[in-house]
């Protein structure tokens, strides 16, 4: 994962500040991808085999939020969740498909707790 402080927004705005003096930060990556083989024509759709074979494209978009849990008195525990949306023009290579999870508390010492949750993915 890149750094918190390698973002589109400065590590000093007013946004981060008020979000990190809530214990609540909040990251979004995004992937595009475009491949398309320039020494062969493109095939039809139907004979296409391999990504690039003809045009192809992709993207994903994955927000993270994860939050400490102090709020709720549990001094080492903190929450993590994210989803991820994933588009492709080409379903062999990528499907396209929208998830929710995964899902983490996590405590240590005295807190003991630890929740994972994960869903499946839907198209």
């Amino acid at each position: 994962m890149p750094p918190f402080s390698d973002s589109v927004i400065d590590v000093d705005s007013a946004f981060r500040m008020h979000s990190f003096a809530r214990a609540l930060p909040f990251e979004s990556l995004r992937g595009p991808q475009y491949t398309q083989n320039m020494l062969d024509p493109p095939v039809s759709a139907e004979e296409q085999v391999y990504v690039g074979q003809r045009a192809f494209e992709s993207s994903f978009v994955q927000p993270i939020l994860s939050s400490d849990l102090r709020q709720l008195h549990l001094q080492h525990a903190q929450l993590y969740m994210g989803g991820v949306w994933n588009w492709a023009s080409w379903n062999p290579a990528a499907q396209s498909r929208c998830s929710c999870g995964p899902l983490f508390l996590q405590g240590n010492r005295n807190d003991r707790l630890e929740v994972k949750a994960v869903t499946s993915p839907t198209t």
